[in-house]
């Protein structure tokens, strides 16, 4: 059996809070076992705190968390220092990222071996976006590009929050980002320790309920962060 933890931030999600955590669960299975890591920020709705309760109590796959570490990127470091399975999947509540994807990313990672990250691109197929603006989009295309060129890698996507990792290759990463850029940080740093990526492709779909907490001061944190990465460490 393989130990899977979906880390998930949670905010102001509430049905699809619900409609996320039954997908991921109705995969569970003698080959699969699923564990549900949820990180509640401090500034969390009642409703999304009172359906992270009630699901927790209720079923003990979910494990409910109080955010302590500050930021979206503190939510995940502290998730993913909680999580217990083999493989782990960094994930959002919104739909966003689609749930039904992850038994192909978990097949896909135990079937190759050598390969330390299944990561989700929005760019192997450029129709993937769904309710996403030309302008939003045309600067994730030049971003990406700017990523690709600085490292020289061939990987289409190194933002989207929708990976998973074997827990080995986490190991020993000292997280700094807190704002958006940790989900960089969160594929640069584990690549430079030595970890492979294979992705594969996935569509991305707005949010239909909460707010995008994503700050525009938060382009500036990747491309800082991307550079610091490169000038200090290198690219392996």
């Amino acid at each position: 059996m393989i130990n899977v933890s979906c880390v998930i931030g949670v905010v102001d999600e509430e049905e699809s809070l619900i409609e996320t955590i039954n997908l991921i669960l109705k995969n569970d299975s003698p080959l699969i076992k699923y564990e549900i890591v949820l990180v509640l920020a401090p500034f969390a709705t009642n409703t999304s705190r009172k359906i992270a309760t009630e699901y927790s109590e209720r079923d003990n796959r979910i494990n409910f968390e109080e955010q302590k570490f500050p930021g979206i990127g503190g939510a995940y470091k502290q998730g993913f220092q909680n999580a217990s399975g083999e493989i782990i999947i960094l994930m959002s509540s919104d739909l966003e990222t689609d749930p039904n994807l992850i038994p192909i990313m978990v097949s896909t990672l135990v079937d190759n071996p050598k390969t330390d990250i299944v990561a989700i691109s929005r760019w192997i197929n450029p129709n993937s976006f769904e309710g996403y603006s030309p302008i939003l989009r045309t600067l994730n295309y030049i971003f990406q590009k700017l990523i690709k060129f600085l490292y020289g890698s061939d990987l289409t996507d190194f933002t989207y929050a929708f990976r998973a990792y074997r827990s080995e290759s986490l190991k020993g990463i000292i997280w700094t980002e807190r704002t958006h850029s940790f989900f960089l940080e969160s594929l640069l740093r584990p690549v430079m320790q030595g970890a492979s990526v294979l992705e594969i492709s996935g569509k991305w779909v707005a949010r239909t309920q909460g707010d995008r907490h994503i700050e525009r001061s938060a382009y500036w944190h990747y491309i800082k962060l991307a550079i610091i990465l490169r000038v200090k460490k290198g690219y392996t």
